[in-house]
């Protein structure tokens, strides 16, 4: 079992995990798009985040996305969150119906992790990177 295992985490962690913000929220945000259209989802729209978080030994960047769908296409749209080769998950997850059919409207917060950018270490520089959100 274990080692059915160690290919895809391997590939999880080496492979699709950015090197800094811009490729990360890059990658989920093309990702983000392609799923919501595979399951059938409309009215996507996605609020790019306005801060960074620090999370361990990772950056983590959280985006907000609302969209209109039904409850078949908001499975198939969390199956492929949960099945992707990407460091991504479903931070919070908002369901609403304005009458008793399958008629949703969904907002859920989407983080995704990267490396932080090499620290320098050398006399005189700085240690890590500041972010700011001026």
């Amino acid at each position: 079992r274990s080692a059915n295992l160690t290919k895809p985490w391997n590939e999880r962690i080496t492979g699709p995990l950015k090197k800094n913000a811009s490729l990360a929220e890059s990658q989920v945000l093309e990702s983000i798009v392609a799923w919501g259209k595979e399951a059938g989802m409309t009215g996507m729209s996605i609020n790019k985040p306005d801060r960074i978080e620090k999370e361990k030994d990772f950056s983590k960047i959280t985006f907000r996305a609302t969209a209109k769908s039904n409850a078949k296409q908001l499975a198939s749209f969390m199956y492929h969150i949960q099945t992707s080769t990407i460091p991504v998950r479903i931070t919070d997850l908002t369901v609403t119906s304005p009458k008793e059919v399958d008629d949703l409207t969904v907002s859920m917060g989407i983080s995704t992790i990267f490396l932080p950018p090499e620290q320098d270490n050398k006399p005189g520089g700085t240690v890590g990177a500041k972010v700011s959100n001026q």
